[in-house]
C-alpha cells in the first residue's frame, strides 16, 4: 500500500552479462556442456533494459520517475572460495545450475572462479563491481 504523493523506490539487476555474474555463473554455463540459466534464475534480469521498470511504473500510475544505472562494490571480506561457496548455498534460483555441475568438471569451475574473483581481490578483501539499477517513482495523487 502506498498513499497518493507517497514515493517507491526499486533496486533490480542490470545485465546478466557483468563482472560478478561472468566470473561465477557464466563459468559454468561455459564449462558444463548443455548447461542453461534456470528459467526462475532469468527473471531476475527482467527489468535489465533501460526504461522497462520504469514503462512499469508508469502504466502503474506512477509519476516523477527517476531511473539510474549504476556500477556497485559487493564487498566481500574473505577468499574468492568463499565468496564462490557462499555464492552457490544462498542462490536458490540458481540450485539447479550448481547441481547440474559433473564431478569431473567441479575443481576446474572452482579453480577459474577463484582465478576470476581473485582479479577484484586487495588483502583479504573482494571488491567485486556488480551493475544494478534504481528507479523511483511517486504515487499519482
Amino acid at each position: 500500500m502506498l498513499r497518493p504523493g507517497g514515493r517507491v523506490a526499486f533496486l533490480v539487476w542490470g545485465s546478466f552479462e557483468q563482472p560478478f555474474f561472468d566470473a561465477t555463473v557464466a563459468v559454468v554455463l561455459r564449462l558444463v556442456s548443455g548447461a542453461q540459466m534456470p528459467t526462475d534464475a532469468r527473471k531476475m534480469f527482467r527489468f535489465a533494459s533501460p526504461g522497462s521498470l520504469e514503462g512499469v511504473l508508469r502504466a502503474a500510475g506512477f509519476c516523477n520517475i527517476r531511473e539510474e544505472s549504476l556500477t556497485v562494490p559487493r564487498i566481500w571480506s574473505g577468499s574468492p572460495e568463499e565468496l564462490w561457496a557462499y555464492q552457490q548455498e544462498i542462490s536458490t534460483l540458481c540450485h539447479p545450475l550448481f547441481e547440474s555441475i559433473p564431478t569431473v568438471v567441479r575443481s576446474k569451475i572452482d579453480a577459474e572462479v577463484s582465478v576470476l574473483l581473485s582479479r577484484f581481490q586487495s588483502g583479504s578483501v573482494l571488491s567485486v563491481p556488480v551493475n544494478v539499477i534504481v528507479v523511483s517513482g511517486q504515487r499519482s495523487e
